[in-house]
């Protein structure tokens, strides 16, 4: 048998094997992405009466894995917008790695759970705004005949918005709720599931960067204790001094004595403030 024939022959088991394996490892890839988004967590997009649901995180504070050290601000914190406003980038890039179609709300009585959301960012119809009181203006300068006025607190502070804004609008429909996953192709079951699997990524960020906050709100809560225990104690020492050397003139030794333990204690609850 010529060589060539030979090596043809030959190849045909191996080539079919590689076939065959290839089909399997695209079969198992679909069935494991299949049975990851059929189990995953689920929530309301709205209040449960609209029944519509989405993929979701509970992120109530028991699941957070919060260390112990943060009981007593944790409530503090999560009961201003100052942390929602740090950590919003998070959800800005997840915005960013999706084209804008995408992105993540909080949902649930107490806020406790983090919901997957369609949404659309396209350009607003305002082309004006006050600098003074922040009022937009569907109107351009040139079309109020040059007018300046803000319709809302009358000053002449109306500018042009160089680039218009953006606006998000956020449905509330749900997602992947009646969809047959063995019904989608490849490309559409891999698409869906990198799209949850980022999710679930971001969550996690979001989680870990929660609680970096917290060191960080703690650490100047600290901060600010030890100078405003520092300030008062300078102000403090200086009068006992006056009164221990007023008091106890024949007896400096004994007075520096009680200053040094009083040095001592102020160090003493530093250390435990850090």
């Amino acid at each position: 048998m010529p060589q060539d024939k030979l090596n043809a022959f030959l190849w045909q088991p191996v080539a079919c094997g590689l076939i065959i394996n290839a089909l399997l490892f695209k079969t198992m890839n679909r069935k494991k992405a299949i049975a990851f988004l059929k189990d995953h967590f689920r929530y309301f997009t709205m209040n449960s009466w609209n029944r519509r649901t989405s993929y979701a995180s509970n992120v109530k504070l028991y699941n957070l894995n919060i260390p112990k050290d943060f009981d007593d601000i944790v409530y503090e914190v999560i009961s201003g917008a100052d942390v929602y406003d740090c950590l919003n980038w998070i959800i800005s890039d997840f915005e960013k790695r999706h084209e804008e179609r995408y992105t993540i709300g909080f949902n649930g009585r107490s806020s406790g759970y983090m919901v997957l959301y369609e949404c659309e960012v396209k350009e607003s119809d305002y082309e004006s705004y006050c600098t003074a009181c922040g009022q937009q203006n569907f109107k351009t300068i040139e079309e109020t005949g040059g007018a300046r006025t803000c319709g809302a607190c009358g000053k002449e502070t109306r500018v042009d918005f160089k680039t218009p804004p953006k606006v998000k609008n956020i449905f509330a429909r749900g997602i992947d709720e009646d969809v047959d996953f063995e019904e989608m192709d490849d490309d559409e079951l891999q698409a869906r599931y990198d799209l949850i699997m980022d999710f679930d990524k971001t969550i996690e960020e979001y989680r870990l960067a929660f609680i970096d906050y917290l060191k960080e709100f703690k650490a100047g809560m600290a901060d600010n204790d030890y100078k405003g225990l520092s300030e008062y104690w300078e102000t403090e020492m200086a009068e006992i001094t006056d009164k221990l050397y007023g008091f106890i003139s024949h007896d400096e030794d004994f007075a520096n004595s009680i200053i040094r333990n009083l040095h001592s204690i102020k160090a003493s609850i530093a250390k435990k403030l850090e």
